[in-house]
């Protein structure tokens, strides 16, 4: 019974998968973001340093 259910309607399921893969989504790209940025800040920091030294 379910199996003819998913069919006349298929997209109960992906509101509710895209309802929460959006948010998921955007934490993923935002923890990426912030990872990126830690590892490149003690070289923009030190190019930083140097160009205020100049």
């Amino acid at each position: 019974m379910s199996d003819v259910l998913e069919v006349l309607n298929p997209a109960t399921e992906e509101t509710v998968a895209t309802r929460y893969d959006r948010p998921a989504v955007r934490y993923e790209a935002t923890v990426l973001v912030a990872a990126i940025n830690e590892s490149l800040w003690p070289a923009l920091s030190q190019q930083a340093l140097d160009l205020v030294a100049a």
